[in-house]
This record gives C-alpha cells, sequence and structure tokens, in this order.
C-alpha cells in the first residue's frame, strides 16, 4: 500500500530538490501520494495537469519553457502516456514531475529526465546508479526526526540561503559577504555541506558560480567570532539527550506529536534571540534548551497537554504507551491539569509504575455515556475515567 511519507527519501530530495531534475514515477500512483514529493519542490509553484482531461499537456510546457518567475511553475503531469514522456523529454527549461502506469524503463537513456520505480524505490537512469553519497540529505532528515514541517523548514532555510548568495554575487561578486551568509547557519549545516548548497545555488538560478569563488569559500578560515563560545556557556548543563531517545522510540505518532509540540511550545514561549541557531531547528538541541533553562524542575505541564491531545481521541495502545513513557520520564499524571478530577478518586500516579493500573471496584452510579459509546477524550478526564469505569461495571454485571 502507497503511503505519502514513503516517498521522502533521501534520493529523492538528493534530484528533486538538490540537483533540480525533473522525475518520471511509475507505475501509477494516485495524486495524494504523489503530492507527497512537493516537499521538495521549495521555491516553485505546483500546477496540475491530467493528461486524461487534457489535450494539449506539451504546449502548455513548451509555453512556460524559459519563461522567468521569482516561483517558477513545477508541473505534476498526471496519468501520462509514453507518448507524453517521450515528448517533454525535449522540452527545456521547465520544471515537472510525471506519474505513468505504463513501464517506461526504455526511455531511461539519459539523466537529465530520472525514471523512478516506486515498487524498488530505485532510480533506473544508469548515471543515477552510482549516485554522489547524501550525507547532506541524510543529515537534514535527521534534524526534521520525521516531522514534515520541520524538514520543509530546512529545505526552506537551504533556499533561503541561496537566494542571499545569488544575489550577492549578482550585485557585488564580494565573497567575503557570501561566506558570511554561510556561517549565519553553520551551526546547522556545517562548513563541510556548504559545497551542496552552492551547488543547490547553481543548479535553482541557473548559473555558474566560477571555480576560484567555491575552492575560496571552502578552503576559507573560519571565522573568529567575538561572542562567547556556546560551549563554555554549556560546561555546566546537563544533557537530556537520553531522555529525548526514549521518547522518540516509544511510538511514530506519539514522536512525531512531540517534535511538533516542542516546536510550538519555543515559538509560543521562548525568545529566539536567546537561542543559537542549531536549537532553532534541531529538536534535540531545543530540548536540552528547554529542560536546561524552563524545565530545570521537569517538562513543563501545559507542554504535555498540548502533545498529549495531538489528536481528539487516543486509543488503547496510546494511552498505555503514554503511561509508560511518563513512568520512564518521571512525570506524574497528578500534575496534569487535563480537567478537574472528583474529589473521591485518586489520581493514577505514574511515577511508581510502568503502566496503569485499575483496581477492581464496587459499582457506582456515573453519569455515563451507553455502553458502546466512543471512547471520549483523554482530555475531558472526569468523562475518560467514567467511561472506563463504567465498561468495567459492565463486565462485572454481565458475569
Amino acid at each position: 500500500m502507497d503511503v505519502g511519507y514513503d516517498f521522502l527519501t533521501p534520493e529523492l530530495m538528493h534530484a528533486i530538490f538538490f540537483q533540480q531534475k525533473n522525475v518520471v514515477v511509475y507505475p501509477y500512483l494516485d495524486i495524494k501520494h504523489l503530492r507527497a514529493l512537493e516537499l521538495f519542490t521549495t521555491g516553485h509553484s505546483s500546477i496540475e495537469l491530467d493528461c486524461t482531461a487534457l489535450n494539449d499537456i506539451i504546449s502548455i510546457l513548451e509555453h512556460q519553457a524559459g519563461s522567468y518567475s521569482q516561483s517558477p511553475p513545477l508541473f505534476f503531469v498526471l496519468n501520462a502516456g509514453s507518448n507524453i514522456i517521450q515528448s517533454v523529454k525535449e522540452i527545456e527549461n521547465v520544471r515537472y514531475i510525471i506519474n505513468t502506469n505504463e513501464n517506461v524503463e526504455t526511455f531511461a537513456n539519459g539523466n537529465q529526465l530520472l525514471f523512478y520505480n516506486k515498487k524498488n524505490k530505485k532510480f533506473v537512469n544508469p548515471s543515477i546508479e552510482n549516485s554522489t553519497e547524501l550525507e547532506f540529505e541524510n543529515e537534514i532528515f535527521r534534524q526534521s526526526q520525521g516531522d514534515q514541517d520541520i524538514l520543509q523548514d530546512l529545505l526552506m532555510q537551504i533556499k533561503g540561503i541561496a537566494t542571499r548568495i545569488y544575489k550577492e554575487l549578482v550585485e557585488s561578486g564580494d565573497v567575503k559577504r557570501v561566506q558570511a551568509i554561510l556561517e549565519e547557519y553553520e551551526s546547522i549545516f556545517p562548513r563541510k555541506f556548504w559545497s551542496r548548497i552552492l551547488q543547490f545555488t547553481q543548479n535553482f538560478f541557473k548559473i555558474v558560480i566560477p571555480e576560484e569563488v567555491t575552492h575560496s569559500l571552502l578552503t576559507s578560515i573560519p571565522r573568529v567570532r567575538s561572542t562567547k563560545s556556546s560551549s563554555s556557556h554549556r560546561v555546566n548543563e546537563s544533557d537530556f539527550s537520553s531522555e529525548y531517545e526514549v521518547i522518540l522510540s516509544t511510538n511514530r505518532n506519539i514522536a512525531q506529536a512531540f517534535i511538533t509540540s516542542l516546536h510550538d511550545y519555543r515559538s509560543e514561549h521562548v525568545n529566539p534571540a536567546n537561542l543559537e541557531v542549531v536549537q532553532l531547528y534541531d529538536p534535540r538541541e531545543l530540548y536540552n534548551y528547554l529542560r536546561n533553562h524552563h524545565w530545570k524542575d521537569g517538562i513543563s505541564t501545559e507542554f504535555i497537554e498540548q502533545w498529549v491531545n495531538f489528536k481528539d481521541v487516543l486509543d488503547t495502545d496510546e494511552i498505555e504507551l503514554f503511561f509508560g513513557l511518563f513512568s520512564k520520564l518521571n512525570v506524574s499524571t497528578a500534575s496534569l491539569k487535563l480537567n478537574e478530577i472528583n474529589q473521591e478518586s485518586k489520581l493514577i500516579s505514574t511515577q511508581s509504575i510502568s503502566s496503569p493500573v485499575i483496581n477492581k471496584q464496587k459499582p457506582r452510579k456515573y453519569s455515563s455515556p451507553a455502553t458502546y459509546s466512543p471512547l471520549p477524550s483523554i482530555r475531558n478526564f472526569v468523562q475518560f475515567k467514567e467511561w472506563i469505569l463504567a465498561q468495567l461495571d459492565e463486565l462485572e454485571r454481565r458475569r
């Protein structure tokens, strides 16, 4: 079964984003999943063209060839036949991603148009078999930790850097000012990846950066910063990376919700001027900062509420995973203001147990939903608790 994020791979990022290549994806892939690749089309405006509804696809693409725009179009050409693919290979200076259900491997005889077999997740072009090392692409995926919003943000950062470099080269040609731009983001994109950012700049803006300029930038002596070094500032800070790893290894949905909530909390509660650049975008670094400066006595209750409420209804497995995770992190659910709890009830403390334990009690009267009503959201803890106890009472009654 096709899933959109299955197509978010370092290889496809390398081809579509960094190399700015046109791609044919086959066999058939529905548009919802194909549009996942839009993440790698940063800087373009996407347009859909369905070959089953339009007869003049080629003329549309030819009309766009060579046209200038600050946000050039990138076409998603759907349901294309082999005749369309043969024709588009002759069109230059237009970006597109083509989807076809036909076997078109025989057309993969060059490297300008790349053919991607979605079944084996490989390019079939001979020149792509020995692709360059994907260290930069893998690093970007590592920093995003599976969160598509963060991944998109990182690619937009690279596009923004490239735009500044392009304007600087066109307007002044001052290599030192280009170096200063790259150094601003060195904590996110280290010096060893500068060549890849310069490569992207050339491919996106269709320019050639003189070899002597590239060489000068890549061999430049790092600038001595006047500010206090971050390493000395962090000497007395604790490392909470082990907590971070425990959270990320729990469950994919929970981990993604955690990272998204982390950045939401940062944007709402943290002055960005207090953060290093890497802490703005690397969730591990951000978590360590928050634990050292904002959450010294434990993870914020407000943050946990936002995190737990990542969807309206949690299934049983997710609830158990949360209880177990809170136990490992020594987080007590007694601190969660999910809603007022009945005075006679005791909150479950996960500091001493690894999973929730519900003691059998005598049947009580609750204003609970019907026996087979949907599981309420954990955000409404009173209703949630009553629903659980009502189900237990019903099971006890039927014994």
